[in-house]
């Protein structure tokens, strides 16, 4: 259903009428399936995930969860822009793939696994002094990158 939205919503888009000089041609959506450019379009909202994802981890390095976990959901849409425009561009190609896997990994497992740690941290923390053989469990967040890469491998 929403592939059938994005398609009518580009094509109306791309088929506008154009207002300035009557000598340059009409742009349409069919020149954009046929244009050389289109495989870098999902690549360019794949840089977007990536920077959302960025963005995630140095929010929270400055103790600002919220908007960190805003951002992880900011990278998710972006996720699933880039699969949708690459399918309906048909720009599929072997660096979209291995880029798309290495902007998951920092938006889908790095920033969670920092946000993770801290939320582990605190919530330890909050118990005032604790154990010394409790120091290693906010460390374990860091599993969800190792085996994010793992599963993207």
């Amino acid at each position: 259903m929403a592939k059938v939205i994005f398609y009518f919503a580009a094509k109306k888009w791309f088929n506008r009428p154009y207002y300035g000089n009557k000598n340059k041609r009409k742009c349409t959506f069919e020149k954009l399936k046929n244009y050389k450019m289109k495989k870098h379009v999902p690549n360019i909202i794949t840089l977007l995930n990536l920077v959302s994802g960025i963005l995630s981890i140095y929010l929270y390095t400055i103790n600002n969860i919220e908007m960190a976990a805003w951002f992880i959901f900011i990278a998710a849409v972006f996720d699933f822009m880039d699969g949708f425009a690459a399918k309906i561009l048909d720009a599929k190609s072997e660096i979209g793939a291995q880029l798309d896997s290495l902007c998951d990994i920092v938006s889908f497992g790095v920033a969670p696994g920092f946000i993770l740690f801290y939320m582990i941290d605190v919530s330890i923390d909050q118990y005032g002094d604790y154990p010394n053989n409790l120091f290693i469990l906010p460390f374990l967040a860091f599993l969800i990158p190792v085996f994010g890469a793992l599963r993207l491998a």
